[in-house]
Parts: structure tokens; sequence; C-alpha cells
């Protein structure tokens, strides 16, 4: 581990020792204590995972379904499909799609995640 990894580990401990503690402390700080601020694409890359599938069982096996459902039409969609078949796989897609993301807005509202904090930052 190098030295910046360490030092992002120690000060994440402090900050998890004022907002873990039983509340009643005066310096207690919260989440409304932060407002929320787009996040650098880095940030996104890294914490993406905990972002956008922060799901309780039941969602995870609805997309995993989903998911499923989704590769199946895919693979059977080949060159030389006729207009009707076509038809059906898109809006069979569509309906799987909005499922998809339906979910992952279900963990991103979760996660306390807002359009402004998902907009890149400027530089100015």
């Amino acid at each position: 581990m190098d030295g910046s990894k360490a030092r992002e580990m120690a000060q994440a401990a402090d900050v998890d020792a004022l907002v873990d503690g039983n509340g009643d402390a005066s310096w207690q700080v919260d989440d409304s204590d932060y407002p929320p601020v787009p996040m650098s694409m880095e940030d996104f890359i890294r914490d993406s995972g905990d972002i956008l599938l922060n799901l309780d069982a039941d969602q995870f096996r609805t997309l995993r379904k989903r998911l499923v459902d989704v590769l199946w039409w895919q693979r059977l969609m080949i060159q030389g499909s006729t207009p009707r078949q076509q038809m059906s796989f898109s809006g069979s897609i569509s309906n799987m799609a909005h499922e998809v993301t339906a979910l992952l807005l279900a963990s991103l509202e979760k996660n306390g995640i807002t359009e402004e904090m998902l907009k890149e930052p400027t530089n100015g």
C-alpha cells in the first residue's frame, strides 16, 4: 500500500469516528453538513460499483434475470431477421431496459446520488 492510500484510509477512519458516533455530541457530523457536489470521472469510476448496485436481494434477483433476458434476446436477433421479429425484439428490450434502469435509479436514490452530483465538475 502506498503512502497516499494509507493517508486516505486514516482520513476516512477520522471521518467515520465523527459520523458514526452515537449522535449526542455537539460536533456530530451528518450527511446534511455536506451539500451535493459534482464528482470527478475518476471518483465516479471508482465508486460506480457501490453507487449503482446498492440493491437488496430481490432487486439483485430481478436485475440478474433481466440481464439474462436481454442477453437471450440479443443472441436471437441475428442478421436476416424479419421486421416483425425486430419489432418484437425492440419492444422486449425496451421493457427490460426500463426495469434495469428503474433498479439503477433505486440504487442511486438509496445512495443519495443527485443529478448535480453526476455532472462532471467544471474547471472554473
